[in-house]
């Protein structure tokens, strides 16, 4: 694209030749200034009397279309606002205005300052001579010319040498300021301009006060305290990021106190508002907020976010699943050929313990003979690390030594596989995906009502799965749209089968500071993540501020406060949620010693016959014989 240009300009001269249009230096400029900004397309106003030629303007505009330029060719008199601009002018157009200091040029640019156009939406180019400088200075005081502007002066001397100034405030009440730069005609490119985000230009706000609104749901992005007749912001991720932009821009700011979940909800039809906080940028009765905000594609139509501060991420929390009991828990240790080993090695020591006896028994008259059964226990007690009879025979001595060495060695390794499965498992989630939740009329369902995930339910389409959520588990449930976030995961605590759907670092919190260590511990967040996005300052749509706070953002990022402020702030994942725990309760006793799953028992009478159930009995039992042991 640089190789076309660079051609294109080698040969302006001799197009600009055939054109009668070689001597007009301006036009020259004109075409470079237009390069350099990238510019889609052209409004010129009144450039016939700048031009003073009756046919130079079309053929100038012939020439910049075949560049792949939309230009528009106007005057002020009959296009007397610069709302709404022609299609044909692009969305983002150059304003280019010989400045002849005529009434009816200022009552065009009054009536586009009181339009709001000078701002970053639009780029205006003033031509003008050092004869009319001044007096331009003097219109511009008295215009809304806003931060984010782009607007350009450019004041060309008898030799078409222009002096290129861009124009800028510092405050809503101070004087104009400029950047200064020198083109000549024998330039082919413009000189750099000094950095667009310059400390004096984008880094200062001083002069500006902005209205800030708040609300107060998570206290670790924001928090403001009432100081009598004013608010005042106390900390929070997002308020101490907002306090440190105050700091950094040299702004001042009022703070508005939204109460309740007042992020606002969506319009019920095309022609009523949003409410909460979006209604409040939406009436563009706030310049920036101080907490957190989602971005979302409805929101962006009412207004406008900065850079995302964080990332917000939806998790779906259901209680920990039973730990199914079983007698196979307690082989898992050894591999069989381990467990074949092992008895073999019992039934080799009891048969040389008997074959010893033996010996005794017979050629020494020994008083008292043990047979091979009797040796067997003696084996297993050795085993199963118990005492034994002293016997008084050296070899005898000498085989349970060896067998109670080679048992202990093996009680060492069996126990700590036992204790380090048991520490390491986990039961299986009772669901794997939202979805389950549809398959079993058990379940329930719950979310915070008025929230980012009740709109997204609300407004879903009726056969997709967060429709038939909606239609299914929560429209008919008023009950299950919680008012806080404890009183989601208490749901979740208190019931084996609801599902609680919610902001992860606002349910972390509440973990940590309302519910206990175990408590928390039964209350899984299953992996899958939904609703993944961007957390950011609410700002009104088209808002002048926004450039600046992004610029100050990134320099913020860059220098590591915000990740401060965000291992500060913003709850980490619970230590005891991630805590290797070793729990013994009733499924663990009773399996080895009965042999037999619990919830049923037989007894003999005349005869065997079944008894009933005794879950619930069993369930009243288990609270009583949970010990937890943490490692």
């Amino acid at each position: 694209m640089m190789c076309l240009i660079l051609c294109l300009l080698t040969v302006l001269h001799h197009v600009l030749a055939g054109s009668a249009l070689s001597h007009d230096k301006q036009l020259v400029f004109l075409y470079t200034f237009c390069n350099q900004q990238l510019c889609s397309s052209m409004v010129l106003f009144d450039i016939t009397e700048w031009w003073n030629v009756s046919l130079t303007e079309y053929k100038f505009v012939k020439f910049m279309s075949q560049l792949n330029q939309r230009v528009l060719v106007t005057s002020t008199q009959s296009w007397p606002s610069c709302q709404p601009l022609p299609d044909s002018a692009g969305k983002t157009p150059l304003l280019v205005l010989p400045y002849s200091a005529s009434p009816q040029q200022h009552k065009f640019l009054k009536q586009c300052s009181q339009e709001g156009q000078f701002s970053g939406r639009i780029t205006w180019l003033f031509l003008t001579s050092k004869s009319l400088s001044s007096d331009l200075f003097h219109s511009l005081t008295y215009l809304t010319i806003r931060l984010d502007s782009n607007v350009f002066i450019a004041v060309y001397d008898m030799e078409a040498n222009v002096q290129l100034m861009e124009i800028y405030t510092l405050g809503p009440d101070t004087n104009i300021h400029y950047i200064l730069s020198e083109w000549t005609v024998n330039s082919l490119f413009l000189p750099p301009l000094p950095y667009k985000y310059s400390k004096y230009r984008h880094g200062n706000l001083q002069g500006y006060q902005l209205r800030a609104t708040t609300v107060l749901i998570n206290e670790f992005y924001a928090h403001i305290k009432n100081t009598g007749d004013h608010f005042q912001v106390t900390g929070g991720y997002f308020g101490e990021a907002f306090t440190t932009l105050a700091a950094t821009l040299n702004f001042s700011y009022s703070v508005m106190y939204l109460p309740g979940y007042s992020y606002g909800n969506t319009p019920t039809d095309n022609t009523s508002s949003w409410t909460g906080m979006i209604g409040v940028f939406q009436r563009q009765e706030a310049d920036i907020s101080i907490c957190e905000i989602s971005v979302t594609t409805e929101r962006l139509q009412v207004m406008d976010f900065s850079l995302p501060l964080h990332t917000a991420v939806t998790r779906l929390y259901v209680r920990e699943g039973m730990k199914e009991p079983s007698i196979a828990w307690y082989f898992q240790p050894f591999e069989i050929s381990t467990w074949l080993i092992l008895i073999m090695g019992v039934l080799l020591f009891t048969s040389i313990n008997t074959l010893f006896h033996h010996i005794m028994y017979r050629l020494l008259r020994a008083t008292r003979r043990a047979g091979l059964l009797s040796n067997l226990f003696t084996f297993v007690t050795i085993m199963l690390q118990q005492g034994a009879d002293y016997p008084s025979n050296f070899s005898v001595r000498l085989v349970q030594q060896s067998s109670a060495f080679l048992f202990l060695v093996a009680h060492i390794g069996y126990s700590a596989k036992l204790t380090s499965l048991a520490a390491l498992h986990r039961p299986q989630p009772p669901l794997s995906q939202l979805a389950d939740i549809l398959k079993s009329s058990t379940w329930k369902f719950g979310v915070m009502n008025a929230s980012l995930l009740f709109n997204i339910f609300k407004a879903s389409c009726n056969d997709c799965i967060y429709g038939k959520l909606w239609h299914q588990k929560l429209q008919p449930f008023p009950e299950h749209l919680m008012s806080s976030y404890k009183s989601g995961l208490s749901a979740v605590l208190a019931e084996s089968h609801f599902a609680f759907m919610a902001l992860e670092d606002s349910c972390q919190d509440t973990l940590q500071h309302s519910f206990s260590c175990t408590q928390a511990s039964q209350i899984l967040a299953l992996p899958q993540t939904y609703f993944r996005g961007g957390l950011s300052f609410a700002l009104q749509r088209n808002s002048q501020y926004k450039e600046v706070i992004n610029y100050s953002l990134i320099k913020m990022k860059s220098s590591g406060i915000l990740r401060r402020l965000q291992l500060t702030w913003v709850p980490q994942p619970q230590q005891c949620n991630t805590m290797l725990r070793v729990i013994t309760e009733w499924t663990d006793i009773v399996p080895p010693v009965t042999g037999v799953r619990p919830g049923t028992f037989t007894a003999a009478g005349h005869g065997v016959k079944h008894c009933k159930t005794i879950t619930q009995e069993l369930d009243v039992l288990s609270q009583s014989l949970i010990a937890t042991t943490k490692i």
